[in-house]
């Protein structure tokens, strides 16, 4: 797998390229519910509308991921979409 970023790129790059196991596979996706959480800080994943993805190990969650990584961004203003239709759009629930 071949990862790119504009910056901050050495802040992961050494990690991921030690990391054995199942780093490459997602480990969870995630869409925030909490009207009361904020952008900005450490509970980016919970603000309503927040999308979260991550890679890596999820066996915290119950998942089969066995890994020593786990890489998680959350993002303010993300699409998703269930067989076609939209769940959140632009970082708005739609439904």
């Amino acid at each position: 797998m071949r990862f790119d970023a504009e910056s901050n790129l050495n802040a992961v790059k050494g990690r991921w390229e030690m990391a054995r196991g199942d780093k490459d596979r997602i480990g969870s996706l995630t869409l925030g519910i909490s009207p009361g959480a904020r952008f900005g800080y450490s509970v980016d994943s919970l603000a309503k509308g927040a999308v979260s993805i991550s890679v890596g190990g999820n066996r915290n969650l119950g998942g089969r991921n066995n890994t020593d990584l786990m890489l998680m961004c959350s993002l303010s203003k993300a699409t998703v979409e269930l067989d076609g239709a939209p769940v959140v759009r632009s970082g708005k629930y739609a439904i």
